[in-house]
């Protein structure tokens, strides 16, 4: 065998061998990262816990500090087939089950909202929430906490609620992530890039709401029959599908989509993203720095003006 044959064989064997040694690096690293970021939740609680206090919650303390056996809490929402009312507030509501509940369907755009916690002090750590990945675990538990500190006016409007709720939970998170886990960590990441997801999602989900509220008036004032109205309905929904599962990359903390798409579905929704993008100019205006807009929102909510002049 030629020299120069032996010598491409030695060179193809180092070749395979610098490969699989760097395979074997990265995964190794990747895996390393991922058990750091997964580590226990009861950890990981103690921490988050340790930051709101940082950021200046006084209030959330008794959350998540019990486990239940419950799996999640079913709340159950229904409206008119051609009602939009302005927030969950106007739609009726029950609790409900995994199997559904009451509601006429017949009668009703009905939505079954499937959660991991509900704002109340002493909230327990549910089966869903404990097994969710470690970006919603922290979302939901900056959320739901800082719903405990939102100002009383605030709590009135369950559209600023919970846009300023989604907001700081996020801006949070992302803050805790960087801190924790380092800037080059997948986790933090991950969570830089939601709340302009989110953002996208509320400009589609708000779009839509205006177009679907405007049809439900043209009907309610005879303007159109019932059977223009329901096929408008159904192309307005599938509209809003296409656009919402067009968001990219796929969000951590959130669903892209309304969960169900029906008037019921788009209430709920739209009390998290109604007022989101005028929260999202409040971050931004607020360095991004999410003790910053906690002060900001403190002192000012609901009174949007005050938080985007401050």
């Amino acid at each position: 065998m030629s020299m120069d044959i032996l010598l491409q064989r030695a060179l193809f064997l180092l070749l395979c061998i610098s490969v699989f040694a760097y395979l074997l690096f990265s995964y190794g690293t990747a895996y390393a990262a991922d058990v750091s970021e997964g580590s226990s939740r009861d950890s990981v609680l103690e921490e988050l816990k340790a930051f709101e206090r940082k950021i200046g919650f006084r209030k959330s303390g008794r959350n998540f500090q019990n486990n239940s056996s419950q799996d999640a809490y079913y709340l159950c929402y229904a409206t008119g087939k051609f009602s939009l009312p302005r927030t969950y507030f106007g739609m009726s509501f029950m609790r409900g089950t995994e199997k559904g509940c009451g509601f006429d369907v017949s009668e009703n755009d009905i939505f079954v909202y499937r959660v991991e916690a509900i704002a109340r002090n002493n909230t327990p750590v549910t089966r869903s929430l404990l097994e969710s990945t470690l970006e919603r675990f922290i979302f939901v538990v900056f959320h739901e906490d800082y719903h405990e500190e939102i100002p009383e006016e605030a709590r009135k409007k369950p559209d600023i609620d919970e846009a300023a709720a989604t907001m700081m939970a996020m801006a949070m998170a992302i803050d805790f992530a960087r801190e924790t886990y380092g800037e080059d960590s997948r986790i933090y990441q991950d969570l830089l890039l939601e709340p302009t997801l989110f953002l996208q999602k509320a400009l589609i989900v708000n779009k839509y709401y205006e177009k679907l509220d405007l049809l439900y008036k043209e009907y309610r004032y005879s303007a159109i029959t019932e059977e223009e109205a329901t096929t408008r309905k159904a192309g307005f929904f599938y509209l809003l599908r296409n656009e919402c599962s067009s968001i990219t990359p796929p969000p951590k903390t959130f669903n892209q989509c309304p969960n169900v798409f029906n008037n019921a579905g788009l209430v709920l929704d739209t009390a998290y993203t109604r007022y989101f993008p005028q929260m999202y100019q409040a971050w931004l205006r607020h360095d991004r720095n999410a003790k910053k807009l906690f002060e900001a929102f403190q002192k000012y909510l609901p009174d949007m003006q005050g938080v985007l002049q401050d």
